[in-house]
C-alpha cells in the first residue's frame, strides 16, 4: 500500500499544496488589510470633495467682497448713492445763490427766500427749487415809481442765470418805469406851462389898471397935454412890460432846462 506523497512530491509532481495553519492566518491578515484599503478610498474621495467645496466658498466669498469694497469712505452709501448726492448737494447751492441775490438786491421790495426740499441718500435735505416775492406795486408819485421799478428790474436780474419768471418780472416793471415816466414828463410840462401863463398875464393886468387910472384923471380944459403925457408914459410902461416879459420867458426857459436835467438823472 502506497503512502502518502510528501510535500516536495507534491510541488514536483504538479498536485495541490497543502498550505499550513500558519500560511492561513497570514492570507486572512492580508485580504484583511487590503478591505481596509478599499473602505478607505471613498473616505479619501470625501475630502476632496469637503475641500473642493471650501475652494468654491471661498471663491463665492471673493466675489461678493468687491461690492463691500464699494463703500470706500465708510458712509454706508455706494457709488450710485453718492453721485446722487453729489448732484443734489450742487443743486442745492445753486438754488441758494439764485435765491439769496434776488433778496439782497431787492432789500425792501424783496421777501426773504422761501425753498422746496429733497431727502437725500444720506437722509440730509437739499433746496432743489425755491423763490422771493418782489414787489411791482406802483408808489404813490411817479418819482417813486421811477425809483422802485429800476430797483426792482435789477433785483429780478440779479442771478447769474434768471429764470424765465425773473425775466417776465424784470419786463412788468421796466413798462411800470415807463408809465411813471411819461407821468413825470406831463407834470413837468403842465408845471412849466402854468408859469409861463402866469408871468404873461402879469403885465396885461397892470397896463389896464395904469389905463384905467388915466381915464379917471383926465381934465377937459387940459386934455391935449394930459393925452400926450399919458401917451408917452404909456410907451415907457410897455418897454418896460416887453422886457419883464422878456426876462420872465428866460428864465422859463432856464427851468425847462433844468427840469429836463432832474428828469435824466431819475432816468438814468
Amino acid at each position: 500500500m502506497a503512502g502518502l506523497p510528501s510535500e516536495e512530491e507534491a510541488i514536483r509532481t504538479g498536485g495541490v499544496a497543502v498550505l499550513t495553519p500558519e500560511a492561513v492566518i497570514a492570507l486572512q491578515k492580508t485580504e484583511t488589510g487590503n478591505e481596509t484599503g478599499a473602505r478607505s478610498q471613498p473616505d479619501d474621495g470625501a475630502d476632496a470633495g469637503s475641500q473642493e467645496g471650501q475652494s468654491s466658498g471661498a471663491v463665492a466669498q471673493t466675489q461678493d467682497d468687491p461690492e463691500e469694497e464699494e463703500d470706500a469712505d465708510g458712509d454706508g452709501l455706494n457709488e450710485a448713492e453718492e453721485k446722487q448726492v453729489e448732484k443734489l448737494a450742487q443743486r442745492d447751492r445753486e438754488v441758494r445763490a439764485h435765491e439769496q441775490a434776488h433778496a439782497r438786491v431787492g432789500g425792501a421790495y424783496a421777501s426773504a427766500p422761501s425753498y422746496t426740499f429733497q431727502q437725500g441718500p444720506d437722509g440730509k435735505r437739499y433746496a432743489i427749487g425755491g423763490e422771493v416775492q418782489i414787489d411791482t406795486a406802483k408808489e404813490r408819485t411817479p418819482e417813486a415809481t421811477v425809483r422802485k421799478m429800476q430797483i426792482v428790474i435789477r433785483a429780478a436780474t440779479a442771478p447769474a442765470e434768471p429764470s424765465s419768471q425773473d425775466l417776465k418780472v424784470a419786463q412788468q416793471a421796466r413798462s411800470q418805469l415807463s408809465e411813471a415816466q411819461a407821468e413825470l414828463r406831463q407834470q413837468k410840462a403842465e408845471e412849466l406851462n402854468g408859469d409861463e401863463e402866469g408871468e404873461a398875464g402879469a403885465p396885461g393886468s397892470g397896463e389896464a389898471a395904469e389905463a384905467g387910472a388915466d381915464q379917471q384923471s383926465e381934465n377937459p380944459a387940459g386934455a391935449p397935454a394930459d393925452e400926450k403925457a399919458d401917451a408917452g408914459a404909456s410907451e415907457t410902461q410897455r418897454g418896460k412890460d416887453a422886457e419883464k416879459a422878456a426876462a420872465a420867458y428866460q428864465s422859463a426857459l432856464q427851468r425847462i432846462d433844468d427840469a429836463q436835467s432832474l428828469f435824466n438823472t431819475l432816468v438814468s
